[in-house]
């Protein structure tokens, strides 16, 4: 699944367009680490902000929501990439980490909080509706 068709899904689930390209940022499992691999301008986080984490080896897709300035200085939380200064994260999907931020330089941070929705891909393909915002 890519951006867009995830977006797309969402947004029909939730029966309007409160998603788009500029307010999401997207991950599929890396290959070769059983994390969901993101970077992130920090300016990102002073808006809502969604993210869309694809597991198609487990077939499902998990919906974050990230409040305005729920993060105000990511800098200080997250690892940040020296060539282009965004937030580097690997949020893992093993069961033991779950939704933990588990590259170097980060505290761990949990993401758990911010879950809005889970699905898995068939409930996406046929169509059920969630009950989030």
């Amino acid at each position: 699944m890519d951006k867009r068709t995830a977006i797309a899904k969402v947004n029909e689930n939730v029966g309007y367009r409160l998603l788009n390209g500029r307010n999401t940022s997207f991950a599929n499992v890396n290959a070769s680490k059983a994390v969901w691999w993101l970077n992130i301008n920090p300016n990102k986080f002073k808006n809502d902000l969604h993210l869309l984490l694809v597991n198609e080896t487990q077939d499902g897709l998990t919906w974050l929501k990230i409040e305005a300035n729920a993060i105000p200085e990511p800098a200080k939380v997250f690892r940040i990439r020296g060539d282009n200064g965004a937030v580097d994260l690997g949020i893992s999907c093993l069961p033991a980490n779950y939704m933990l931020d588990v590259y170097s330089g980060s505290i761990g941070y949990n993401f758990s909080k911010y879950i809005v929705q889970e699905w898995s891909l068939d409930q996406l393909a046929q169509g059920h509706s969630s009950t989030a915002p």
